[in-house]
C-alpha cells in the first residue's frame, strides 16, 4: 500500500493505494467509503480489486482528522453535503482531480465505486468527471443533480440496490431511473429482493432501522461488479 496524501483547503487528505504487483499502469478503481471513512472493509474492497486485476484507490472523503467516532459525528459530517449538492459535487471534483495529479503515470479512464454515501459519490463522479468513465453504486444514496456534466454521456453506470433499502425510497428509484432515461445515459439498476440498506457490510445488523447484510446479495452485487469493471478495462474508452 502507498500514501498519497494532498491538501485540499485547510484539510489534509491521506488516500491509499493499492496497486497491482508487476502490472503496468491501469486504470485505476477509485473506492468511495462509507460514511465512517476508510476502514478494514474498505481495505478488504482493494483486496478484491487486487485479485480481480485491478488496481485501487481508498478516497479520503472527510480528510485524515475527521472525528467519525460516533453516529451523531458522522451525521454531523455528512450533513452539508446532502443538504448541498452542489457543495458534493466540488468536493469530489477536488478529490478526483487531486488524485489525478498524484499519479502522474495514470492515462487510462478510472473507474469509481462506492458504498452508501460513497455510492452517491461514485454517482456523481461518473456524471461530472471527464478521468471516470465507470461507476459502481453498492446500496449508495440517489440523490441526483438537475444538471449534469457532458462527460456523462460517455460513462456507464450500475447501481446496486436493496429492494427493502429504506434510505432509498421507491420514489427515488423510479426518479432516478427517469433521470438516466431522460438524459439517455448508459444505466443499469439491479433490486436484490428483500434486501435492507449496507448489505455488501458483514457487520451491518440492525434491521429494525433497515442496515442488515445480506451474504447472497452481497455475492450476487460483487460478481456484477466485477464483470462491469473487467469489461471496462478490456474496452479502454467507452
Amino acid at each position: 500500500m502507498n500514501m498519497i496524501s494532498v491538501n485540499l483547503g485547510e484539510k489534509s487528505h491521506r488516500h491509499e493505494l493499492y496497486p497491482v504487483a508487476d502490472k503496468s499502469p491501469d486504470r485505476q478503481i477509485l473506492v468511495f467509503p462509507t460514511w465512517a471513512g476508510i476502514t478494514d472493509f474498505e481495505r478488504g474492497v482493494a483486496a478484491r480489486l487486487n485479485n480481480a486485476g485491478h488496481s485501487a484507490i481508498l478516497v479520503d472523503f472527510f480528510g485524515e482528522n475527521a472525528d467519525l467516532s460516533t453516529l451523531e459525528k458522522k451525521q454531523l459530517a455528512i450533513s452539508p453535503y446532502l443538504q448541498d449538492l452542489a457543495l458534493l459535487q466540488a468536493h469530489i471534483s477536488a478529490l478526483v482531480v487531486s488524485v489525478r495529479q498524484a499519479l502522474p503515470a495514470a492515462t487510462h479512464p478510472m473507474s469509481a465505486i462506492g458504498f452508501c454515501l460513497g455510492g452517491l459519490c461514485a454517482i456523481h463522479a461518473g456524471l461530472q468527471e471527464h478521468d471516470v468513465d465507470t461507476a459502481v453504486s453498492f446500496h449508495g444514496l440517489l440523490k441526483l443533480p438537475s444538471i449534469t456534466g457532458h462527460a456523462a454521456r460517455h460513462a456507464r453506470f450500475l447501481i446496486l440496490n436493496g429492494s427493502r433499502d429504506p434510505m432509498v425510497s421507491a420514489d427515488e428509484v423510479t426518479s432516478a431511473i427517469q433521470f438516466f432515461d431522460n438524459r439517455a445515459l448508459d444505466m443499469t439498476l439491479v433490486s436484490f429482493g428483500g434486501t435492507y440498506h449496507s448489505f455488501m457490510l458483514p457487520d451491518a445488523d440492525n434491521p429494525k432501522t433497515g442496515v442488515l447484510y445480506n451474504a447472497q446479495s452481497a455475492k450476487h452485487a460483487w460478481t456484477l461488479c466485477e464483470n462491469f469493471l473487467s469489461e471496462a478495462e478490456k474496452t479502454g474508452d467507452l
